[in-house]
């Protein structure tokens, strides 16, 4: 059985991993320069020069701390053959645009999944679903600890409904306090395989516009929800409408979709790029990555529904 490597000490982790943003490199680097990209503001402002393994960077964001002060990093080291593979996958298939095999079909998305649920934008999304939860467990508690022996008993007589094992508490203390570590596996457990069953297309930049991406850089999208109940406008796997898109290079952006009639590989405008780029930046936490050191305006257009 293998035991996780454990270590002391902190250490700088990448919640958008260097490999996938070194793709952005701005091509007129100067030689002898380390090579960099263009780190933009979300909201707008001027951009830095960067070299990729300074973006996106955070302590500690996957470590899983020990009892004895040591780290457990089995969740780094399962990212980093992630990021491994999608490094192989984009540069043999996606880039030359051939046919993604099964097999390098299901890590690419895999490595998807664990792009959406990598980042600080996920913890907060977390957190912000199970902060209440815990609240109101630690009030119970509190409310039984205050309860006379008779009424701990009346209460004990109560049934209620459930659909499924019961969570403890622990379990839920832990998932606010480290949420991307106790969630993580479970999500790409459970929504790879779904994903997986949609159709991949590559959205390829015909024109000279070219792709940005950002700190949270997988998009799910619902052009149609809009048109649903205020309860049902949810963004789902289950609606046809739903479109998750990632970019993947400045040329290249994937599109994960139930558009089953699509081509593996799909040429597109310039128009289409600030189109995706406008999703890329509203998405965005804090900034967004670009290959060159201008911006279009229409990355900041992000309209409204029709009445």
């Amino acid at each position: 059985m293998n035991t996780p490597k454990r270590e002391r000490g902190h250490k700088r982790q990448h919640f958008v991993p260097e490999s996938y943003l070194a793709a952005w490199n701005d091509p007129s680097c100067p030689a002898g320069y380390e090579p960099y990209v263009w780190v933009f503001p979300r909201d707008g402002g001027a951009p830095r020069n960067r070299p990729p393994e300074k973006v996106c960077v955070e302590r500690e964001i996957y470590t899983i701390p020990l009892p004895d002060g040591g780290r457990d990093l089995r969740l780094e080291h399962g990212l980093d053959g992630l990021e491994d593979s999608f490094v192989r996958i984009r540069k043999d298939f996606i880039e030359p645009r051939k046919r993604l095999p099964a097999v390098p079909h299901v890590k690419l998305v895999a490595f998807v999944v664990a792009m959406q649920w990598r980042t600080p934008a996920a913890r907060k999304h977390i957190q912000d679903q199970w902060e209440p939860v815990l609240a109101l467990g630690n009030e119970m508690i509190e409310s039984l600890r205050r309860m006379t022996p008779e009424e701990r008993q009346a209460a004990a007589k109560v049934s209620l409904p459930s659909s499924g094992p019961a969570m403890g508490m622990d379990r839920v203390k832990m998932i606010v306090e480290q949420p991307l570590q106790t969630t993580l596996p479970s999500h790409l457990r459970v929504i790879t395989p779904k994903l997986a069953q949609m159709k991949a297309t590559v959205l390829c930049a015909a024109g000279a516009a070219r792709f940005i991406t950002s700190d949270n850089p997988c998009a799910w999208f619902d052009p149609e929800a809009y048109k649903r109940p205020p309860m049902y406008r949810g963004v789902g796997l289950m609606y046809d409408s739903i479109e998750v898109t990632m970019p993947i290079s400045p040329t290249r952006c994937l599109l994960i979709s139930h558009r089953h009639d699509l081509w593996d590989y799909v040429d597109v405008e310039d128009e289409v790029v600030h189109r995706t780029n406008a999703r890329t930046r509203a998405y965005a936490t804090a900034k967004f990555i670009a290959q060159g050191p201008t911006s279009d305006t229409r990355w900041y257009e992000v309209g409204c529904p029709p009445e």
